[in-house]
């Protein structure tokens, strides 16, 4: 379902980075490293400087939880607007595969695949996977040359559980992501500024292929991390993380 006041959106002109806006509060440049997130981003209690969009999608999710409003008593000074935080859902320690396939048009396909395996000596272990690919939104005429707005991703991420004493849990996880895209094509849909329409010719339906052959190859970009989490529950109401 909605969540009030939330949204959500890839940062403009670059898929790989996903903006998230509470309350309209968002951070103006997704892509430059030199600015925190003022809505920031945990995903099973760590803080995630950049949303990567597959690398979302590798979280088989439990839940998701959006606090709204100034939130630097749990979250840090940065969060002005709210926090976001993710929930996955532990192995379970029972063999059991749930996968799902998608597809549309632009040539667009995306698989995803949550693995549980048997525990062993105690060890509860899981595998996601994630994997899509595009033709791209706008033909680019130059030979060998990529068209705008292709994504191709894999990722994949391993997670494991063990529990050796009453009340004591160890959680790790490590994940990889491996990115390939191009920019989106920008285009003008309407204007009332002249200076503006003097450089700019309003196109209101989307161009399917670009004036001019462009030097336009796939961008790399790689993701990786790791978390490795001890909670002892000492009491009914107290935990030591």
């Amino acid at each position: 379902g909605e969540v009030p006041a939330l949204r959500v959106q890839p940062f403009a002109g670059q898929q790989t980075v996903y903006l998230m806006t509470i309350r309209g509060v968002s951070q103006s440049s997704g892509a430059d490293v030199s600015f925190e997130n003022p809505v920031p981003l945990y995903i099973d209690e760590v803080y995630y400087g950049r949303a990567s969009g597959l690398g979302l999608e590798l979280n088989d999710l439990q839940r998701i939880e959006v606090l709204r409003g100034p939130q630097g008593t749990l979250f840090g000074k940065n969060a002005m607007g709210g926090a976001v935080r993710f929930v996955s859902k532990a192995p379970t320690g029972e063999f059991g595969v749930r996968s799902t396939f998608e597809t549309g048009n632009f040539g667009y396909w995306k698989a995803l695949a949550h693995i549980d395996f048997p525990s062993v000596a105690g060890i509860a272990t899981k595998l996601d996977v994630a994997a899509t690919d595009n033709d791209g939104w706008q033909k680019n005429p130059a030979p060998g040359q990529e068209n705008f707005g292709r994504l191709k991703s894999t990722g994949v991420k391993f997670s494991a559980r063990a529990q050796p004493v009453q009340g004591l849990t160890l959680d790790s996880a490590f994940d990889y992501t491996n990115t390939k895209s191009t920019e989106v094509f920008n285009q003008l849909l309407s204007s009332t500024d002249p200076y503006l329409l003097a450089a700019w010719q309003p196109q209101p339906r989307r161009v399917e292929t670009i004036p001019g052959p462009t030097y336009r190859p796939l961008s790399p970009e790689d993701y990786w991390g790791g978390r490795l989490t001890a909670t002892w529950d000492i009491s009914s109401s107290l935990s030591l993380r």
